[in-house]
């Protein structure tokens, strides 16, 4: 890559990035200044600093690729004995940032707004829609749900904040999003487990695993997974047998769970409750 001084003199020449496998041949740039290349195993997606943002997987030797339709918003793409057409999910890189946006924005709506008209919350709303923060048998049922959701999702967010790279490649997502979406897994596990800010922690993993269960379900997956006892053989084999294929039931129960935290909040046995608790 190489810049342009008085539109007439390149300058500066340095590596703009390294394809690999392959190497490339089709270029395209988008309405971004994002540089679609082809490879061998792929189209190669990166952004004008050169970070790439993803693959988009074609099953043959890419040759060639140019964008088209109405819209010139489709990337058609040569390959081998094939002419494949992809629409770049842009709507899913901006889903990813709303619901991020989304959930702080309405938790600092609560807090600004709302407080204001329903006085009794106040500062509380920082933990839950709930004033009160239960004990006895109520509190410690609330302990036990709000710290096994914490650390499942510790559980999640820990090997793909670690693989960052290979999670943002088969999402096909821009890898600082899911940088994100992991962090704010990891980060709301902790304050879930210690029962700290709990709304504010719950609200970004509900938005995440809300754009899971839409993933899920655009792709035509079953809300619930055929027994293992009923799928044929060879199916869905993995290192302990035979498993369950994929489904969207796990994000809606995690739904489930998390709303379920953020309305009742996170019971007498947590920071909060020393914080806020009257």
């Amino acid at each position: 890559m190489y810049e342009v001084v008085s539109g007439r003199r390149a300058t500066n020449g340095r590596v703009f990035a390294v394809i690999d496998p392959g190497q490339p041949d089709g270029l395209r740039v988008d309405e971004y200044g994002n540089i679609f290349t082809s490879s061998q195993d792929s189209v190669q997606v990166y952004a004008p600093d050169g970070a790439r943002l993803g693959k988009i997987l074609v099953p043959e030797t890419c040759a060639n690729l140019t964008f088209g339709g109405a819209k010139r918003d489709r990337l058609f793409i040569t390959a081998g004995t094939s002419l494949i057409c992809d629409r770049p999910q842009y709507s899913r890189s901006a889903k990813m940032i709303y619901k991020f946006v989304i959930g702080f924005a309405f938790s600092f709506l609560l807090v600004t707004n709302i407080s204001s008209n329903l006085p009794e919350l106040g500062l509380n709303l920082l933990s839950s829609l709930n004033t009160v923060f239960p004990a006895g048998l109520q509190g410690v049922m609330l302990l036990l749900l709000r710290v096994s959701v914490g650390l499942l999702f510790l559980l999640h967010g820990y090997p793909k904040i670690t693989h960052l790279r290979q999670w943002a490649d088969s999402l096909k997502m821009p890898i600082f999003l899911c940088f994100l979406s992991a962090a704010s897994m990891l980060g709301g596990g902790i304050f879930l487990i210690l029962g700290l800010l709990t709304l504010l922690a719950s609200l970004p993993i509900l938005g995440s695993m809300v754009f899971a269960a839409y993933l899920h379900i655009s792709e035509g997956k079953h809300f619930v997974g055929r027994d293992p006892y009923l799928i044929p053989e060879e199916q869905y084999q993995g290192s302990l047998g035979k498993g369950e294929p994929p489904s969207w039931e796990k994000a809606f129960m995690y739904c489930v769970m998390l709303v379920a935290i953020a309305v009742f909040g996170p019971g007498a046995y947590s920071l909060d409750a020393l914080i806020f608790g009257r």
